[in-house]
């Protein structure tokens, strides 16, 4: 449904050549985007959307880029599920100390002492942030016995 025009690009490839962008009315892009302000924004005088398949666009967006009424949309929320459900395993797999086995068991060699593992029961987790991904930690910790403070 579009033309693809040139092949992918970094932003230091558009940065050295700007002409690149001026048939662009679409931009496909994701991490490691150019930063579009005037300067990107007047290479691609025809840029009406840019789809962004990654998380938060603060890098990629500037005031310039809204206030000529370009479209943006982002995988924020689809991209923050498997970070949800990855946090997750690792401060469960944590509360077992599963990492203190797993290295004990490659750098000696052994297992480690049987020590009390305490698991999720009654345990405390911080959160630091409560953006998408915090917010989501949250809500999956609710199906355990612990104390979540953020």
């Amino acid at each position: 449904m579009v033309e693809v025009y040139a092949p992918p690009q970094t932003a230091a490839s558009v940065q050295e050549n700007p002409a690149l962008t001026t048939a662009a009315e679409i931009v496909f892009s994701g991490w490691g985007a150019p930063r579009m302000d005037d300067e990107f924004l007047d290479a691609a005088g025809k840029l009406q959307v840019v789809f962004y398949g990654a998380g938060s666009v603060k890098r990629m967006v500037s005031e310039a880029l809204w206030k000529r009424g370009i479209v943006v949309t982002s995988s924020w929320g689809a991209n923050a599920i498997p970070v949800v459900e990855y946090t997750l395993a690792q401060i469960l797999f944590s509360l077992k100390h599963g990492w203190r086995f797993a290295l004990t068991i490659k750098h000696d060699g052994r297992y480690p002492r049987k020590d009390p593992v305490p698991g999720a029961y009654g345990s405390t987790v911080a959160i630091i942030s409560l953006g998408m991904i915090g917010r989501g930690v949250c809500e999956q910790l609710k199906r355990f016995d612990v104390k979540v403070i953020a």
